[in-house]
């Protein structure tokens, strides 16, 4: 059928019990995640076409960008009390949604 917490939880809210990371920890987590190395190393291909100046703007557009793409999602999963990955199976159903989580640890 499917695994126990996919069975249990669905796409419901998260129990209050199991809600343990803190606004810090949450901060550190999405900030983690929009500002990786591949964004620097993306700019770094830049520098033969753009100046090294051109490079750290791109770099730094791109992390603008990549900060507001990952708090919107954090936000429909704050209003909805579910990890945003869960999000997704409403949409996409539950094999959509497995699919782009293992497209997210693949990135």
């Amino acid at each position: 059928m499917g695994s126990p917490v996919l069975a249990s939880w669905g796409i419901g809210p998260v129990p209050e019990r199991l809600r343990v990371l803190g606004f810090l920890d949450t901060f550190l987590l999405w900030g983690n995640l929009s500002v990786s190395l591949l964004v620097i190393v993306a700019g770094a291909f830049l520098v033969p076409a753009l100046s090294l100046g051109g490079a750290f703007a791109a770099i730094l557009v791109a992390g603008i960008v990549g900060n507001v793409m990952l708090g919107v999602a954090g936000m429909i999963g704050a209003d909805a009390r579910v990890p945003a990955m869960v999000v997704l199976r409403a949409p996409l159903g539950s094999r959509g949604s497995l699919l782009t989580n293992e497209l997210n640890v693949l990135k």
